[in-house]
C-alpha cells in the first residue's frame, strides 16, 4: 500500500496534466462537430480571388527645375485627394 502512495505522490501532477489535455482535446473535438467545422475546406475556387479593376488611376509625372537639384514628390492631385 506505501508503494502505490509514493507513486501516487509522485505522479500525482503528471496524471492530471494529461487527463486535462484529453479532456480538453475531445471538448474541442465535439465542439467542431456540433457547430459544423467539419465540413469546410480552406481551399478556394478561385472566384473570391479575381480582381475586377473598378477605378483605375492615370498618373502623369512633370518634372520641372534644373537639372542636379533636389525636390518633393506628392500623390496628390490638384484637388488634394489621393
Amino acid at each position: 500500500m506505501t508503494a502505490i502512495l509514493s507513486a501516487l505522490k509522485r505522479l500525482w501532477i503528471p496524471l492530471v496534466v494529461s487527463l486535462t489535455v484529453a479532456t480538453s482535446g475531445f471538448t474541442v473535438y465535439r465542439l467542431h462537430g456540433i457547430f459544423g467545422a467539419a465540413g469546410f475546406s480552406a481551399i478556394s475556387n478561385g472566384h473570391a480571388d479575381e480582381i475586377v479593376p473598378f477605378n483605375p488611376k492615370q498618373v502623369r509625372y512633370e518634372v520641372v527645375g534644373p537639372p542636379g537639384t533636389t525636390g518633393s514628390i506628392s500623390y496628390l492631385d490638384e484637388n488634394a485627394a489621393p
